[in-house]
């Protein structure tokens, strides 16, 4: 079945995805955005958004369209740059953030909040560190643990320093994980819902393979996994896989991709959806943004409601650089999200945190500060006018390709236990 949705910007085969639908862009300024249902009002999302210093929540409706209206401010900072926020099981949030105090992103802060966003409370992770580095951070928050990481200058990128909190949001332990293989800089960090073990998403130092390792809440490294590698490194990079969903029996996972020849600016690039089974084996990936260079669009979330997927991004337009955010809807076929069961052959397909990265003094990339102020702008120009949209539909195609002749037979409804 061909489903066209308005004129099509790109025409994809896709077993998981039935229609990319429209970009819907907010009319303010802000980055890091993320999404979470409010459980009191159907059909109204917490629509969250760095911008002013601090991280802030306003109402998004179901028709995608968040208004700057009755702005909630999360900490009363006004010096935040990066920011991660996650769900916890009582139904509140933890939320971690990044500023600069002596040198560039060197302090790094910790909030609770009940199921309204109002605080329950906060710590200093540390502040004016000589070395540790705080942008760019992943969180969870589970039964089994509350943590966040970031890394060490003196020690590189790939050198993850995890810290654990409880339930006010107070650091109870720090710990440097040794062997992880790749930056700690806009990955992520999820409770596999399968066997509950810790997950670690991210991409190496040289943006050229999504990389998955398994930890235990004691934080020990188990095992970790290349799942995506880029054929040539001339083809271009993978970076920022900073949004991991588990959709029925799979892993959705959102990542940055630039093309080298494309000329982008900084860390900006194209969204790419990768799709996997339990075990991390890649059943298919997909372009989901197609912005030209060298603007384009950063820091990828992710929700999911029914059969709809949320994809969120800010994106940047012109120089010296307007970044606002932006909300696209993708209809799911959930069937595919399912193991047919032992023996059965699983559903298969083809396979791929704002700103001006820079780097820090000792050279690490620095991918997510570009503070906006509330216009959207990294310079407090004003914004540019209004430009009207093309459709930007995407018309998909739901039918197994070749690799389903491939993966037949795998039986790829059996739940491992490892990666």
């Amino acid at each position: 079945m061909l489903l066209i949705l308005c004129s099509a910007a790109m025409a994809m085969d896709s077993t998981h995805l039935v229609a990319i639908g429209d970009e819907v862009t907010a009319d303010f300024g802000g980055s890091w955005i993320r999404l979470f249902p409010d459980e009191e009002n159907a059909g109204d999302w917490h629509f969250l958004f760095g911008a002013g210093g601090d991280y802030n929540r306003v109402t998004m409706g179901d028709d995608l369209l968040a208004l700057d209206q009755n702005r909630q401010r999360l900490t009363g900072f006004n010096n935040l740059d990066d920011h991660s926020i996650s769900k916890c099981p009582d139904g509140g949030y933890f939320h971690v953030g990044s500023a600069g105090v002596s040198d560039h992103n060197d302090s790094g802060y910790a909030w609770r909040y009940d199921k309204d966003f109002e605080e329950i409370g906060h710590s200093t992770i540390e502040e004016a560190h000589a070395t540790m580095r705080f942008n760019d951070m992943p969180s969870v928050c589970s039964e089994y643990g509350t943590v966040t990481v970031f890394y060490d200058t003196q020690r590189g990128l790939s050198a993850g320093h995890m810290y654990t909190f409880d339930d006010e949001a107070q650091l109870l332990d720090h710990k440097e994980v040794d062997g992880v293989p790749y930056s700690t800089e806009g990955t992520t960090l999820l409770e596999d819902p399968f066997n509950h073990d810790l997950l670690m998403v991210g991409t190496d130092t040289l943006d050229s393979t999504i990389l998955v390792a398994r930890l235990n809440w004691d934080l020990d490294l188990l095992e970790s996994k290349t799942v995506f590698e880029l054929e040539d490194m001339a083809e271009g990079r993978v970076y920022w896989a900073q949004a991991v969903l588990a959709i029925e029996d799979r892993f959705v996972a959102a990542y940055m991709h630039q093309a080298r020849a494309d000329g982008w600016s900084s860390d900006w690039g194209d969204i790419w959806l990768g799709i996997f089974d339990q075990d991390w084996n890649l059943l298919e990936s997909q372009q989901i943004t197609d912005d030209p260079a060298p603007d384009g669009s950063m820091r990828p979330g992710l929700q999911v409601l029914d059969d709809t997927l949320l994809l969120s991004y800010d994106r940047i337009e012109g120089s010296p650089g307007y970044v606002n955010p932006r909300i696209r809807p993708i209809t799911l076929n959930l069937a595919a999200f399912q193991d047919e069961g032992p023996g059965d052959s699983g559903d298969s397909g083809d396979s791929g945190n704002t700103g001006d990265s820079g780097t820090t003094d000792s050279g690490d990339k620095d991918s997510g500060d570009l503070p906006t102020d509330d216009t959207g702008n990294s310079d407090g120009n004003p914004p540019p006018p209004p430009v009207e949209e093309d459709c930007g539909c995407q018309a998909l195609a739901v039918s197994h390709s070749w690799w389903s002749l491939l993966l037949a037979g795998w039986g790829l409804g059996r739940r491992r236990r490892h990666i």
